[in-house]
């Protein structure tokens, strides 16, 4: 689990935000979902911009592979699948 910083879309890399992980341990290739915003984790870099394979508890980092710029304060979630995650996004959007 983590919270959205800050997100923005950069003309070169796409939709990009920087997430603080909370509990548990956030992956490359990962399915998370913000909101109504889902992505796998193509890419994760820390401050220094250096590639991440694994981000642990009170790490902030910054994320590729959004399909959708998540607001400031979201509750970030890991989910088993990017199906599953979809799903969800639809519902919170119907609602």
């Amino acid at each position: 689990m983590g919270v959205v910083l800050e997100a923005k879309t950069d003309r070169h890399r796409g939709v990009v935000a920087t997430i603080l992980v909370q509990t548990g341990t956030l992956h490359a290739g990962d399915t998370i979902l913000a909101g109504l915003a889902y992505w796998r984790v193509k890419a994760m870099t820390n401050a220094a911009g250096e590639r991440l394979a694994e981000a642990g508890p009170s790490t902030p980092v910054e994320i590729l592979g959004l399909n959708d710029v998540p607001s400031a304060g979201e509750r970030v979630l890991v989910r088993k699948s990017e199906k599953e995650a979809r799903a969800e996004a639809d519902h919170r959007a119907r609602a």
